[in-house]
């Protein structure tokens, strides 16, 4: 089944957010498609390809079709970049603060401050409700939840996110670039934390005997 429902045209519809740079329902004009079935030679289906330029960024989304599908319309399975969505492994209210870190990537400022909240979220889910997220940080590093680096980049999203929080006129806003590497370091966080441990076979844990 296709991943989005439709067909190879001028522009990319079905997309909620621009993998790139998270503006909502970006406007993904077709700026290059196949003629016909790619070449391969590991003996896999051949596929129709296309990559589109989303209009606010610049950056190139590619979709390939369904395979074996019709050259002159065929339907579309799958785009690189991936559609990112927060996996279930992850606490509710951190993948709630992780999810609008993504989706408002093209708002900085915002989103810099979804992804320190994430962060948050996360550590008072490991037991450490206490205090300030400063020191919420320095005790997970005391408590084997983080490591040093983990912490030193914790603490650069948090003095990021207090820019546009105490809204002081002589802090310049965040960029485009402080966005996405806060919400970056916040997905990794929480794919260390909680997706991966979630997908470890059961009995695996001891290592071997």
């Amino acid at each position: 089944m296709p991943v989005i429902n439709q067909r190879f045209g001028a522009q990319l519809l079905g997309v909620e957010n621009c993998p790139h740079c998270g503006v909502t329902h970006p406007l993904l004009n077709r700026v290059w498609q196949s003629q016909g079935f790619m070449p391969r030679n590991d003996g896999l289906p051949k596929r129709v390809w296309a990559a589109f330029a989303c209009l606010s960024c610049g950056s190139l989304v590619t979709a390939e079709g369904v395979p074996g599908s019709d050259v002159n319309n065929a339907l579309i399975e799958n785009i690189y970049p991936d559609m990112w969505m927060a996996d279930n492994e992850i606490p509710a209210q951190a993948r709630r603060y992780l999810d609008q870190a993504r989706r408002t990537l093209a708002s900085p400022d915002a989103s810099v401050l979804m992804s320190a909240a994430s962060l948050d979220a996360m550590l008072k889910e490991k037991g450490l409700a206490d205090g300030s997220l400063f020191a919420r940080i320095e005790l997970a590093v005391k408590n084997g939840i983080l490591t040093e680096g983990m912490a030193q980049w914790a603490q650069r999203v948090r003095l990021d996110a207090n820019n546009p929080r105490h809204a002081d006129a002589d802090v310049p806003h965040l960029t485009g670039e402080d966005a996405r590497r806060a919400f970056d370091f916040a997905k990794s966080i929480a794919e260390i934390l909680y997706v991966l441990p979630g997908r470890m076979p059961l009995g695996e844990e001891g290592g071997a005997e």
